[in-house]
């Protein structure tokens, strides 16, 4: 467990962001300079307290996702594809035979291959750069899968 997954799971789990340090650390039983000294980096989260703090989660625990693309069709009929490891983002994937998608200039970015655009992206995390390799990335699982 990253030092960020520590800290989401563990506000999580408190409920609140709000003094959450000290109850996490009652909770695992272990000091509040220990949890402080994890948030800070100062110490890695060690598998023991890793395990102790998804076992508090229980059924909540967050399940991890070992893939690194995901694609399929969203709720409302669109095919999406996820990519869920850094820099996580989700996008449209668009047919080039959809006439029904209004990809306007404004659109931000767009990645076209053959026979598919990728749109409509939703930036995770923090938007690379360069993402020419991501996308060449994106559009080779994309070829695989079909």
């Amino acid at each position: 467990m990253t030092r960020e997954e520590f800290i989401q799971n563990s506000v999580a789990l408190a409920g609140t962001s709000v003094g959450w340090q000290a109850k996490i650390a009652r909770q695992l039983n272990v000091s509040d300079r220990y949890i402080r000294l994890i948030v800070a980096g100062d110490r890695p989260v060690n598998d023991g307290i890793a395990k102790d703090l998804l076992d508090l989660m229980g059924e909540s625990a967050p399940q991890l996702i070992h893939a690194k693309w995901v694609i399929g069709d969203g709720s409302d009929g669109r095919e999406y594809l996820i990519h869920t490891h850094h820099p996580r983002f989700q996008c449209l994937v668009i047919p080039d035979n959809e006439s029904d998608y209004n990809l306007s200039a404004d659109a931000g970015v767009q990645y076209g291959s053959d026979g598919y655009t990728l749109a409509g992206f939703i930036w995770l995390d923090h938007k690379p750069d360069n993402i020419t390799q991501l996308m060449e990335s994106a559009c080779d699982f994309i070829d695989e899968a079909e």
